[in-house]
């Protein structure tokens, strides 16, 4: 049997997802503050971009209606909910069920 767990594992799977995975699993104090600033970061940077994209094709839409013009709104759309996203993601770490588990056990 090995010495992980499945929630060890499950933790592990967790900060290797947070954020837009191009920063190596956090495992320090500085390596999240480092992740957390990177995420803000890359999240503002995608919703404005959003809002550019979505603002041009919809000029573009009331000029000159056509395919390109929705596909233009709704990839701008996308880009900026993922931002928004990554901006409101927040720390996993110490937070959750498990939490309350552990301080259940320690009262008794």
């Amino acid at each position: 049997m090995s010495s992980h767990t499945i929630e060890t594992v499950v933790r592990v799977e967790r900060r290797r997802r947070d954020g837009l995975g191009l920063l190596p699993p956090a495992m320090t104090t500085e390596q999240r503050r480092k992740r957390e600033r990177f995420n803000r970061a890359g999240g503002l940077t995608l919703t404005t971009a959003g809002a550019f994209i979505v603002g041009g094709s919809l000029g573009l839409l009331f000029a000159q209606p056509d395919v390109v013009s929705w596909m233009g709104v709704l990839l701008g759309l996308s880009m900026g909910v993922q931002g928004v996203s990554l901006v409101g993601r927040r720390d996993r770490r110490g937070t959750g069920r498990d939490r309350r588990r552990q301080a259940r056990k320690r009262k008794t």
